[in-house]
């Protein structure tokens, strides 16, 4: 079995859909090992998102992802990793498939960033790396 991260973002938290987004995941089959909801410190932002330092964007995202509390998630199944990102479907909701995640509750392009509900990794490589940031195992 794999094991995914995967996480509600504070878009959908401030606009009380993460129990919405959650149910989705639930409803498509994807079983929750471990959840838990914070606010994500700004150092745990830097670790996540380490590979857009530097970039345009960069310190627009941390600002939104520590701006409200997320609930952080480690799924499990096989095949896992790509079943969740079919389920949440393309970064930009507007390009995502109907009936994802992504199209159903993100809200699109704001100040550079994608508001779009909903991170999950996008490997196992990643998935691990993204997981020990919140979870212990």
């Amino acid at each position: 079995m794999e094991f995914t991260f995967v996480y509600i973002k504070p878009d959908a938290v401030s606009r009380k859909v993460a129990h919405d987004v959650l149910q989705d995941l639930l409803d498509n089959g994807i079983e929750i090992l471990r959840i838990k909801v914070k606010k994500m410190s700004l150092e745990e932002a830097e670790k996540l998102y380490e590979m857009h330092k530097g970039k345009d964007f960069y310190e627009a995202l941390l600002k939104y992802v520590t701006s409200d509390k997320v609930v952080l998630m480690k799924a499990y199944g096989k095949n896992i990793v790509k079943r969740v990102r079919e389920v949440i479907g393309a970064t930009d909701p507007s390009k995502a498939k109907e009936g994802t995640i992504r199209r159903k509750y993100g809200i699109g392009l704001k100040d550079g960033i994608i508001y779009n509900a909903i991170h999950a990794a996008d490997s196992i490589e990643n998935a691990e790396r993204e997981a020990k940031i919140f979870f212990e195992y």
